[in-house]
């Protein structure tokens, strides 16, 4: 093996050195010898280390650029993730919504024409036009937002369930298409994620729904405790008119008409059924006292 430029420019620099301080230059063969020794494990490490690195360049080649990862979907995931935690109104917000929610919300409402819309405003025959109370409507109005409410979730969550599904159709197709561990791994792991994203966004849709019916089921108790209270109210306020002597309660007169009504009503059928006054004999003999007058006469006959 040929001794490399650089180490004969070495020596050659060494002898010339001697030489200008009067010194003979000695070449020793055993060191020619060590140093082609050096130079062929030299070698020996740079081949190792070449072959090294081509293995970890064909890994990464397989595997792919580390930094394009998943670039789109990822982002999309990422996306879906932040989207599903802001669909959902927290209970402030839903009860700030409500709160806002009045009866105006439902004029002109025509949910795709299966009810006359209620205007408004209304015009009465006499020509004269006057506008509704929204404050009777406040009830459903609040429903109607709640309603609302669920169509935006949902209309939110299905669309970013079709971006998701889109990605998720892309990564089986890569899938389908891998050749090597690395990369099957990868669009695996991948189609994991967007399928979870995927039924975080059903699961967002049906949160909404659940969160109305549990609205509705709310209005719906709150009402019925409503009329309980009000008839409450009305029998505190009948039993206190009964306890003040002289006074007569609501309930009382109330039983009072029904006793004069039923009286009433069996002196009726009485005198149907015995076709006289009440209090006579039914099916008497004696006929009724008719008086007639002929026109020569001025006292008509009287029956026997």
């Amino acid at each position: 093996m040929k001794t490399p430029a650089w180490i004969a420019a070495i020596l050659c620099l060494a002898a010339a050195a001697a030489w200008g301080q009067g010194a003979s230059l000695v070449f020793d063969e055993s060191l020619n010898l060590k140093t082609e020794e050096v130079i062929a494990k030299l070698n020996a490490i740079l081949q190792q280390a070449e072959q090294q690195n081509a293995k970890l360049q064909q890994q990464i080649d397989r595997a792919g650029d580390p930094s394009g990862l998943y670039a789109g979907a990822m982002q999309v995931v990422k996306q879906s993730a932040m989207q599903q935690a802001a669909l959902l109104k927290t209970q402030a917000e839903r009860a700030q919504m409500f709160n806002d929610a009045d009866g105006k919300i439902i004029f002109g409402r025509e949910t795709y024409g299966i009810a006359t819309p209620v205007q408004e405003t209304v015009t009465l025959e006499d020509g004269t036009t006057r506008t509704r109370d929204a404050d009777k409507y406040k009830i459903e109005g609040k429903m109607l937002a709640d309603i609302d409410e669920y169509r935006r979730v949902r209309e939110e969550a299905l669309a970013l369930k079709k971006s998701l599904t889109t990605e998720m159709t892309q990564a089986m197709q890569d899938l389908e298409g891998a050749t090597d561990l690395a990369s099957i791994q990868k669009y695996s792991t991948l189609i994991q994620v967007l399928q979870g994203q995927i039924a975080g966004a059903d699961r967002t849709a049906q949160q909404a729904f659940t969160d109305m019916e549990v609205l509705e089921r709310e209005m719906k108790l709150q009402a019925s405790a409503s009329r309980k209270a009000a008839a409450e109210l009305a029998q505190m306020e009948n039993d206190a008119e009964s306890e003040v002597p002289g006074s007569s309660s609501k309930a009382s007169r109330r039983d009072a008409v029904k006793d004069a009504r039923d009286a009433a009503m069996a002196k009726a059928r009485e005198y149907l059924e015995n076709g006289t006054n009440p209090g006579r004999a039914k099916n008497s003999t004696k006929g009724p006292s008719v008086q007639w007058r002929k026109p020569s006469q001025e006292t008509p006959p009287t029956n026997p």
